[in-house]
């Protein structure tokens, strides 16, 4: 029989137990998620993409800034998107498809269905200009079919 007080070893093994809710908390808080970063001077924005009112489920938005640079975003599929972009004026240009460019059996390209008119595919031709604020403010980016 032993005398060896298991419930010593126990004890001790959990004495930290205390500090891991705090130290929990402080990193939630402290957002130890994925940290976005961009141009210098930047400021995180925010938004949802929809497309003849319904929302856009997938695809990247290139977001090009007036005095040069893009910024791509990736757009969730509840149509909102999170990026970070310097204040003033961008043209944006929307890339949404509901899967892959192929190749059929006879390998003849196959693309994928747009799930926007192509026009917003480019900057140029998109028509879609948005204004970011020093504050970033959240953007609407409503496209029409």
């Amino acid at each position: 029989m032993s005398t060896h007080d298991h419930g010593a070893a126990c004890r001790g093994r959990f004495r930290l137990a205390p500090l891991a809710l705090p130290l929990l908390v402080a990193m939630a808080i402290a957002g130890c998620g994925p940290k976005l970063t961009g141009p210098a001077g930047s400021v995180r924005v925010s938004g949802k993409v929809t497309c003849g009112g319904e929302t856009v489920p997938t695809g990247t938005l290139v977001f090009q800034g007036a005095k040069g640079g893009s910024v791509t975003a990736r757009i969730g599929a509840d149509g909102t998107f999170t990026t970070m972009l310097v204040p003033g004026d961008h043209t944006v240009a929307v890339n949404a498809k509901d899967g892959v460019d192929t190749m059929d059996e006879k390998g003849n390209p196959a693309p994928a269905r747009s799930l926007v008119p192509e026009k917003y595919a480019s900057g140029k031709t998109s028509g879609l200009t948005v204004t970011v604020t020093s504050k970033g403010e959240p953007l609407a980016i409503t496209l029409d079919k």
